[in-house]
């Protein structure tokens, strides 16, 4: 059996479903969190063979400098320690820097470190891949491993058909509805989203657009209630949404929406195909690897009014939108979450032989 540590527990499906699939494999993983005291011993008494690293958020302090610069250094003094006791590193770079960090030099300078030290590094599209080299160095190119992001079928419940969701959520059942799901971040453009629907409202008397998800803090939850409140078109439902409630959200939209300024993976893409949706998303990162035209609106992040034309043209094209999810859903099911595992538990053999 192999033994694996993830850090950090994100607690989401990610790392839920994989750590289920790996362990049909016979690979045991278990979730350690990051302290800037305790960390080597809290990995060590698990005796693990990998320590998995995901997201690096919690290496870092994000409101003070000085307590970064200690809480960084101690993470190199835990990984070597860890390292002392051959234990193989490995990181899946989800994000180059934390989204919104207040401190990304800090963050950088993190990741690159991780990058440097690590054993393998895994990345979920070639596009990330060379984004990785070119941010960091050349020389890490040789312990990298491309490894599709798995999708989201069948793991959130999508019974409930498109009228029943658009009743629920106090929406005309023939209009045209723009979604947005996830963690509602700055780093997501929303007021970009809100101003772009805004302009279309004016244009087209039936469409709605729903903005669904935890806010960032409160400061930024008021701001989305200001700008939310001058249209009676936008729901916005800004708090954590039940696992159960996802299909509704996202069953009652024609189109999703993902207005990014910066990406380089997007699980909302992957969960948003597993719904059988078209997506518009500006080319960033992961996205066009697994996102066309027979899918989406594809938008340059620098064009003028990009994400507002991309917005207009799905509506223009709302008659191809149910072909252009089929075709989403059926790309996206190939992402299948066990041979994932198996590529996972490759790399993870690959590295105990070194």
């Amino acid at each position: 059996m192999i033994r694996v540590i993830f850090t950090p527990y994100a607690r989401n499906p990610y790392q839920s479903v994989l750590k289920e699939e790996l362990s049909r494999l016979n690979v045991r993983v278990d979730f350690v969190d990051f302290h800037w005291l305790t960390y080597s011993y809290d990995v060590l008494r698990n005796k693990p063979n990998v320590l998995h690293l995901h997201w690096t958020y919690q290496f870092v302090d994000q409101k003070n400098i000085f307590k970064g610069i200690i809480k960084l250094f101690s993470l190199l003094v835990h990984i070597f320690v860890i390292k002392c006791r051959r234990i193989a590193i490995i990181w899946t770079a989800h994000n180059i820097i934390n989204h919104d960090s207040p401190k990304p030099l800090l963050d950088y300078i993190c990741s690159k470190l991780i990058a440097k030290i690590s054993n393998a590094i895994i990345v979920h599209c070639p596009e990330a891949k060379r984004i990785m080299i070119e941010r960091f160095h050349p020389s890490i190119e040789g312990k990298m491993s491309v490894i599709n992001h798995g999708n989201y079928i069948g793991i959130y419940e999508n019974e409930i058909d498109q009228e029943t969701c658009k009743l629920f959520l106090g929406i005309p059942k023939c209009s045209f509805v723009f979604g947005f799901f996830g963690n509602l971040r700055p780093y997501k453009n929303l007021e970009g989203l809100l101003e772009a629907f805004n302009k279309l409202s004016s244009e087209y008397d039936d469409v709605y657009l729903v903005v669904a998800g935890k806010p960032f803090d409160m400061k930024f939850a008021g701001k989305l209630k200001r700008w939310a409140e001058s249209n009676p078109k936008v729901i916005l439902i800004s708090e954590h949404v039940p696992k159960k409630f996802v299909q509704v959200i996202l069953n009652a939209a024609d189109i999703m929406v993902c207005p990014f300024t910066e990406i380089l993976t997007s699980g909302s893409i992957i969960l948003f195909m597993s719904f059988a949706k078209p997506v518009i998303s500006p080319k960033l990162g992961c996205v066009a690897d697994v996102l066309n035209g027979k899918g989406g609106f594809l938008y340059n992040l620098e064009a003028d009014h990009g994400l507002l034309e991309s917005m207009r043209e799905s509506i223009r094209k709302r008659d191809n939108l149910k072909i252009m999810g089929f075709y989403n859903f059926r790309k996206v099911r190939k992402y299948d979450w066990t041979s994932i595992a198996s590529k996972t538990r490759y790399v993870y053999e690959y590295v105990i032989r070194l």
